[in-house]
């Protein structure tokens, strides 16, 4: 008996001299307790050989990649390589072709050419991975601070008042929330320009409303800008429909073209702002409003609102409300002493969460458990912090 190579798609070659019977060992032969898809992540691979194993080609070239390993000659091998991996669902099913040149090219597809978070997925029955770091406003979880900020944002629209602050920390969320607000606008009334760089000038921040807008001939300088988006935003509500701009990572706009946004918010009519501006950024966007020559942008913001983390309770509720989102069905679960570690190391931070959560669900796989413990979050919060320290 001899234990092939534990690298992915290792090929052996076994001479047939001595060979008379080649036996292929299932499950109960080695005595193992999970199905054979299970140890897929370990890549072990199994061959039982009545005769001598004849290694020396393999040892000849130490450094040979994979298909230098595969003889082209032997057909066997041949077939594993084209094999789609997704139709071997078991070590047990391997193809075994006696040939005349008296070898047999053994290889064990276990996926090794897979990512590991795809592979937990398909262990644990997942539709999706569950804690990607994308704002999808389909895995949208409301707390009780996310659930406020909404509020604020359809009050503030609404009613027409003009400037809107939405304030939080890295990966709070407010992207997210934002997308989600932007589906729930009717579009019969609601026309919406997202600015996702606000790192440009007075200029490009005109051209690119602008563009959000569906304009396609643009002015050429700043005054004929302003004057075209005047022209554009008076047409639309004479037709009825209101106008919403939102800059995302508002912090990082320049003095500059903050007054310019300013500027536009002056666009009114004797009964309501031809424009509804939203801000949207981190805590460092209290600070760039504080400034003195921004008092007049900063006495025009009539709604705001600052986002929380989770709380503990919150952090349990939407890691469960993802992996249901995601097509669990019980697996994994989560211990409560990992929970508490999670939510202690993210600080309830939802995009934190989900790099501990996706992290410690994998060091669950590799110990094919289903169930993800204080040790496997514990793991998560080590290998995320190993870069510089801190998470």
């Amino acid at each position: 008996m001899e234990l092939l190579s534990h690298q992915p798609g290792h090929v052996v070659l076994v001479g047939a001299q001595s060979l008379q019977r080649p036996l292929l060992l299932g499950q109960s032969g080695f005595r193992l307790v999970e199905p054979a898809p299970q140890l897929a992540f370990r890549l072990l691979q199994l061959a039982v050989l009545g005769a001598g194993v004849d290694e020396d080609d393999a040892a000849a070239k130490p450094e040979a990649t994979e298909d230098d390993n595969v003889d082209q000659s032997n057909e066997a091998a041949r077939v594993h390589v084209a094999c789609d991996q997704r139709e071997l669902t078991a070590v047990s099913k391997v193809i075994s072709i006696p040939l005349p040149a008296g070898q047999i090219g053994v290889r064990f597809p276990c996926g090794g050419a897979r990512s590991p978070r795809v592979m937990y997925q398909r262990y644990y029955g997942l539709r999706e991975m569950p804690f990607n770091i994308t704002p999808d406003p389909r895995f949208l979880f409301l707390g009780a601070g996310h659930e406020e900020a909404l509020a604020h944002l359809r009050y503030g629209v609404e009613e027409r008042k003009g400037f809107i602050a939405i304030v939080g920390e890295v990966g709070c969320g407010k992207t997210t929330l934002c997308r989600q607000f932007l589906n729930t606008l009717d579009p019969a009334r609601f026309d919406t320009a997202l600015i996702l760089n606000p790192r440009v000038t007075e200029t490009q921040m005109l051209r690119a409303i602008l563009t959000e807008l569906g304009e396609e001939h643009l002015g050429r300088t700043q005054p004929d800008l302003v004057a075209q988006v005047n022209r554009v935003l008076l047409e639309r509500i004479a037709r009825g429909r209101d106008i919403v701009l939102i800059i995302d990572e508002a912090q990082n706009l320049a003095v500059e073209v903050l007054e310019q946004i300013r500027l536009l918010s002056n666009l009114e009519t004797d009964r309501q702002k031809l424009l509804q501006i939203v801000l949207l950024g981190q805590p460092e966007l209290k600070a760039l409003l504080a400034r003195d020559d921004l008092r007049q942008l900063r006495q025009r913001i009539l709604v705001h609102y600052e986002l929380k983390p989770f709380s503990a309770e919150e952090t349990s509720r939407y890691i469960q409300h993802r992996l249901t989102l995601a097509g669990s069905a019980g697996r994994p679960t989560f211990t409560r002493w990992a929970l508490r570690k999670l939510h202690a190391a993210s600080g309830g931070v939802p995009r934190l969460v989900n790099t501990l959560c996706d992290r410690a669900i994998l060091a669950a796989f590799v110990r094919e458990s289903d169930e993800v413990n204080y040790l496997d979050a514990r793991r998560a919060v080590k290998e995320l912090s190993a870069l510089t320290g801190k998470i």
